[in-house]
């Protein structure tokens, strides 16, 4: 089989392995907002998945419109992710919550972005900007496309950057509340948290090399995407022990609710 095909079907591992993880994830027998949250999580990097795989086979050519829906769902990962870890821990760590319309704001306005830019622009502009020999043919439109193209990978870092803040300090926080109570459900916790965060730079690696600075490379694109299979199905091991053992976590912290108090004076 031709490697560039190859390289092209690799999308496929990590958004498999995401479906599969929904669908895994839905039959579990423990229901609840943790659960929700995990799968509407994955639902999000799924979007994520396809989009770079409808950008690969140049499917926008032909349908451009899945990709306003895409964006704006893969913009929902970082608020998402930052929810799921939260409704894992005691409300006395998370404190005061933020407000929802903080979360969607940014998909919001990639929402409105991707509809003026299906508007405005061509299907075959649309793709000049992540074709390899689109340097060769840029016009003054394909440089403001892929200026908004480049605009929307970059807030999306930094908004993973912000809700990696906001959860450095939730688990500093944590481990001050619990003190010596601090176990090896908190601790699996921040091993989620981690896996996650490597998902994101490697994520934010690829799209820089692919879809930025057009640096096609078969090998690497196959790379990435085996790498994004493998963090993605740990992510989902982990999340689902999680959203398993929480309820005999919180049990157990409430039953000795006053010998946590006492850990803190």
């Amino acid at each position: 089989m031709n490697f560039v095909v190859l390289s092209a079907i690799s999308f496929l591992i990590p958004a498999g392995v995401s479906a599969v993880g929904i669908l895994s994830i839905l039959a579990n027998r423990f229901r609840g907002r943790s659960r929700l949250l995990l799968v509407l999580m994955l639902v999000s990097l799924l979007a994520y998945f396809i989009a770079n795989l409808i950008f690969k086979i140049e499917f926008a050519a032909y349908q451009l419109w899945p990709l306003v829906i895409l964006i704006p769902l893969w913009m929902l990962s970082a608020p998402l992710f930052y929810s799921f870890v939260t409704s894992l821990l005691e409300d006395e760590v998370v404190g005061k919550k933020i407000n929802w319309i903080w979360h969607i704001i940014l998909p919001v306005v990639s929402f409105i972005i991707a509809i003026i830019a299906a508007l405005l622009f061509t299907n075959e502009e649309i793709i000049d900007i992540v074709s390899e020999s689109s340097k060769s043919r840029d016009t003054f439109s394909t440089g403001i496309a892929r200026g908004i193209f480049v605009a929307v990978h970059l807030f999306w870092f930094l908004q993973w950057l912000v809700y990696f803040r906001l959860l450095d300090k939730l688990f500093k926080k944590q481990k001050r509340v619990y003190n010596i109570f601090y176990g090896s459900y908190e601790t699996r916790n921040e091993d989620l948290y981690i896996r996650m965060k490597f998902l994101v730079i490697i994520m934010t690696a690829m799209d820089l090399l692919v879809w930025v600075f057009l640096f096609v490379s078969p090998s690497w694109i196959l790379s990435f995407n085996l790498l994004f299979g493998i963090l993605t199905a740990l992510i989902i091991i982990s999340g689902r022990e999680q959203v398993d053992m929480k309820k005999y976590r919180m049990y157990k912290l409430n039953s000795h609710h006053h010998e946590v108090e006492f850990s803190r004076k």
